[in-house]
């Protein structure tokens, strides 16, 4: 029995032993070195510290050695402790960088470590290292001779350092983080890589310092792959008698937020005091940088004293921190978006806020059900967001808030929704006005007018009305009653046809046609057997050349009913580009607006809704020249445009009667009571009247003793002398106009008629001529028409007055200006006989507006031959009555002076 047991014990020895126990081989990476190759197929080799034979590798622990039998897995021997494999690649295809690999090898006496395989890790880095930050910490040395080298990478590296050599090959220093142990013959040095390296200069280092120098330290580094980062150089300087300073202080400027943290740096180790006599320190003491939070401040602006006292004694150093606490939230007053949209793919918006201080806004955009579509983002006033999904029928919302400088943050605000819609949409398609075709046939009846329409969409009404020589509804199409069009209607007449037609977007083409209808009686019956055509007596097609189909006759664009109605002549072409009424708009373009509002401006009257802003300017700004509620409000760009540079606004020289390109008037005082033209101007007095509010104290004096020059009840405490001068021409004033209706209405005497009266029945019983017009203007003078009082809204009264005002005086500039550029207007002016300079008054020298005017006039040899008529009255009415005629067809600016000369007496 014990025989067997020892055989089997033997047996199991012989088994169990190679296989079953643990025997360990020490292997070691020599290449590559570091275990990092920057190639992805390179060599590698092993070290055993045992003599072995052969060794293998594979990619799992649990493979036995015998069982790895690939040729590319099996090292081959330099010798007994050196084994390789030329250029591996096993990371070659690999998406990974990295590869842990497993090897196993047989000793000389047949020993193999098969539970005690070698664990290696191989990884790929093609990149060179690069230094993102190197410096010396301080950068001045001023307190004692010791510094810091600081070098960070983005790889793990081993860097070295040199004052002298740039290389790395070269450097003789490595940082104290370097080497871990010492080297050996294959391991090429162990090394320590890091992403920092430090190392601290002192006066006993490898690289000494010394007092009162400057350094320059080239450093470089290498990471495991052996690659060399670009070489970066350190400066700083030692200087121990350097003075005392206070680097940084904060806060400043805006800031915001419950609590304020001060805070202090300086260049060397101190103590810091803050606040009234400094009597407040620092927490942390014997440091460069100090800090404290408090809350104690006020709102607005702030001043917190500081002092520091240095460890190493010398001159203590002060500073003040300054800083404005902001507390308030910003606001924003609006988002401006479209109500609308086309587009799936973008939303944009502008912020509006009174805050001028506004760092930026942060939105948000929404969709109704409040789903995010744009999360929270910064932008500035203006922001476009593009590439979005939108969902057409979807409605989506901008959520805002603003940041100011302080960075305190405002509450949000929602816009309104923008709505998107699909391409075929009403308001996404080109809405464009449907065309329209007129036509026309001759019949036995008349002429029969065909109206049809051509649109993207469909024309959903057709409406039309004629106007005869005799039609009582109305004069002029955009007044009279409209009828559908079911069936062309036919004109026997001369006619206007009017036609407005409609299309299912609701834009609309208005116009009219002219027609002229001319064939006598078809007494013969000549025209039955001829139907298409309307003919003359002679059974002859008519083709009369008078009988056009507009009553355009110029071809100038605009009807003749339309010119003769507003004075121009419809014979005459040129007209279309004339403005009589200076308004900006030409005659052609008044007409035109018939195409949008349905009737036209007048030609002659600059502002044709009376609101106090011309034509041209409304429809520049885009508002209606003839609904006098829609004008337009100026900007505060118009508010504060100063043209001239004189330091009066140009709308607020307008609304005083001042040249808003003459920078010299603002200085200038009109009325001569001791305010200059911009002082009254700005204060709203008149510049006219040295007295504003007549109440018998002029502007200056009121303004001197503090009284209202605006209000008669507001006057300074006048004597007797004042007031006896106050009254006495407010009788006078009286008196005269009493005397002067007496005397108009007292009866004139029978003694001064010495014609009989069977001379008077004789004149009588003869034919009365006709009165001619100028006769007319002079015997009877028709009464002013009484103006129609447009309806205004009770607070708009004084405004259009004001406007109208401004009007006026633009105007009066346009004179002065064609008058000032004229050089033979300015050579008249300058050379005047010397008997009228005499006369002059020499107080003042100043030409007033009625003479400019005058002047003006007289150039014009029209208007000078009107005045040398018009001084011989008696002679002249029947060749006035002549001339009138003559240019009864001229330009509407003749008649219009002519009838002015008449009303005002001057004859």
């Amino acid at each position: 029995m014990n025989n067997k047991l020892i055989i089997f014990v033997c047996i199991l020895s012989l088994v169990v032993i190679p296989y079953g126990l643990s025997y360990e081989i020490n292997i070691t990476l020599t290449e590559p070195v570091y275990g990092v190759s920057k190639e992805f197929v390179f060599d590698l080799e092993i070290y055993t510290e045992q003599e072995t034979d052969e060794c293998k590798y594979s990619n799992s622990p649990l493979l036995n050695y015998s069982e790895i039998q690939a040729q590319r897995n099996i090292f081959q021997n330099i010798n007994n402790h050196r084994h390789r494999i030329e250029d591996f690649e096993d990371l070659k295809n690999s998406e990974n960088t990295e590869k842990k690999i497993y090897i196993k090898c047989r000793t000389i006496t047949g020993e193999i470590n098969e539970n005690d395989s070698v664990e290696l890790t191989l990884m790929v880095d093609t990149t060179p290292p690069e230094i993102t930050s190197a410096a010396a910490v301080p950068e001045n040395v001023i307190e004692k001779l010791q510094t810091e080298l600081r070098v960070e990478t983005q790889d793990e590296t081993y860097c070295k350092y040199d004052d002298e050599f740039e290389e790395y090959e070269d450097m003789r220093y490595t940082f104290q983080n370097g080497l871990s142990y010492e080297k050996d013959p294959y391991q090429k040095g162990n090394l320590l890589f890091s992403h920092l390296s430090t190392q601290i200069l002192e006066e006993d280092t490898e690289l000494e310092i010394i007092d009162k120098n400057n350094y320059a330290v080239y450093v470089s580094c290498m990471n495991r792959a052996q690659d060399i980062s670009s070489t970066r150089e350190i400066d700083f300087s030692v200087n121990l008698e350097a003075n005392n300073l206070i680097e940084e202080i904060s806060p400043s400027g805006l800031v915001s937020g419950d609590n304020i943290t001060l805070y202090v740096r300086t260049n060397k180790n101190s103590v810091c005091y803050y606040g009234e006599e400094y009597s407040n320190k620092f927490p942390v003491e014997h440091t460069k940088e100090h800090e404290i939070t408090l809350s104690d401040f006020s709102s607005g602006e702030n001043q917190v004293p500081v002092k520091c006292v240095y460890d190493l004694g010398g001159v203590d150093r002060f500073a003040s921190i300054e800083f404005v606490w902001d507390k308030n939230p910003p606001e924003i007053l609006n988002i401006h978006t479209t109500n609308f949209t086309c587009q799936t793919n973008e939303l944009s918006a502008e912020f509006i806020s009174e805050d001028k201080d506004i760092s930026y806004f942060e939105y948000r955009i929404s969709d109704s059900e409040n789903n995010t579509i744009v999360d929270w983002a910064n932008s500035d006033e203006k922001v476009k967001e593009t590439g979005l999904s939108l969902v057409i029928n979807n409605v989506y919302y901008w959520n805002v808030r603003p940041v100011d400088a302080a960075a305190n943050i405002g509450s949000i605000k929602q816009s309104k929704g923008t709505a998107v819609f699909s391409e075929n949409h009403t308001f996404c398609r080109n809405n464009t006005p449907p065309k329209v075709n007129i036509s026309e046939t001759n019949t036995t009846s008349g002429k029969e007018i065909s109206l049809s329409c051509v649109d993207d969409g469909y024309c959903s009404s057709k409406k039309y009305f004629i106007i005869y020589e005799n039609t009582t509804e109305c004069d002029r199409c955009s007044n009279c009653p409209m009828k559908y069009y079911y069936y062309p209607p036919v004109i026997t007449a001369d006619s206007v046809f009017c036609y407005v037609v409609s299309d299912n977007d609701g834009a609309q083409t208005i116009g009219n046609m002219s027609f002229r209808y001319s064939c006598t009686n078809d007494k013969d019956g000549c025209c039955i057997s001829n139907e298409d055509n309307i003919c003359d007596k002679d059974c002859a097609e008519n083709i009369d050349p008078d009988c056009d189909k507009t009553l355009d006759k110029d071809d100038d664009g605009m009807p003749d009913e339309w010119e003769s109605l507003h004075g121009l002549n419809p014979s005459y072409y040129y007209d279309y580009d004339e403005d009589p009424d200076q308004d900006g708009l030409t005659n052609f373009r008044e007409y035109n607006l018939t195409l949008i509002y349905l009737n036209s401006t007048d030609p002659n009257n600059e502002d044709t809704d009376g609101d106090g802003y011309s034509d041209g300017e409304e429809i520049n700004k885009k508002t209606n020249p003839l609904n006098i509620e829609d004008f337009p409000i100026p900007s505060e760009d118009d508010l504060s445009k100063d043209t001239d540079k004189d330091g009066l606004p140009d709308l607020k020289e307008e609304e005083c009667g001042l040249n808003f390109k003459d920078p010299l008037d603002a200085a200038k005082d009109y009325d001569g009571d001791g305010l200059n033209n911009k002082e009254e101007c700005t204060r709203g007095f008149n510049i006219q009247k040295a007295d504003s509010d007549g109440d018998g104290f002029d502007d200056f004096e009121e303004f001197q003793k503090g009284t209202d020059p605006l209000s008669r009840d507001d006057k300074p405490e006048g004597s007797i002398i004042s007031l006896f001068f106050y009254i006495i021409p407010v009788i006078l004033i009286i008196g005269g106009v009493v005397f002067f209706f007496l005397k108009k209405t007292k009866k004139p005497s029978s003694k001064k008629s010495s014609t009989p009266k069977n001379i008077n029945k004789k004149k009588r019983s003869e034919p009365v001529k006709k009165a001619g017009f100028i006769e007319r203007k002079l015997m009877h003078k028709k009464p002013e028409p009484k103006p129609v009082k447009k309806e205004t809204r009770p607070d708009q009264g004084h405004a259009i007055f004001k406007r109208r005002h401004l009007l006026k005086n633009r105007k009066r500039n346009r004179i002065f200006d064609e008058f000032l550029e004229k050089p033979d207007l300015k050579k008249q002016k300058i050379i005047k006989p010397k008997k009228r300079i005499i006369k002059q008054p020499v107080k003042k020298q100043q030409v007033s507006v009625f003479d400019r005017l005058n002047e003006l006039v007289t150039q014009n040899k029209t208007f000078l031959k009107l005045d040398v008529l018009l001084k011989k009255k008696p002679e002249t009415i029947s060749r006035l009555n002549d001339l009138h005629e003559k240019y009864i067809n001229k330009k509407q600016a003749i008649l219009k002076k002519l009838e002015s000369i008449i009303n005002k007496d001057e004859l």
